[in-house]
């Protein structure tokens, strides 16, 4: 390994782990069901970078893997905030008045 190579991968180390670092502080600041529709964007990254370095694209099974867990993740997310919204019922009691 070259000293340029070695630089690189500890420089890949540090970046990585401050990343890591970043996702879960912003875990403990935010709910996860704000943050996931943004961290989807770790896909696109993943198959950016993917193809420009490595010249890799997924196969269709990764797509569709993909696809049900972004869909499945913006369901939930649709899920809480309607659920938010719906103003709960008051329980009224006929008897006391």
């Amino acid at each position: 390994m070259t000293p340029g190579e070695l630089a690189s991968l500890l420089l890949l180390g540090v970046i990585a782990s401050m990343g890591h670092l970043l996702i879960a502080r912003s875990l403990k600041m935010a709910p996860a069901s704000v943050l996931a529709p943004l961290q989807y964007t770790l896909l696109i990254w993943a198959v950016i970078l993917g193809w420009l370095f490595f010249g890799d694209l997924p196969d269709p099974q990764t797509w569709v893997g993909a696809a049900i867990i972004i869909c499945s993740g913006l369901f939930i997310f649709h899920r809480a905030k309607v659920k938010q919204d719906v103003e709960p019922a008051i329980p009224t009691d006929s008897s006391h008045g």
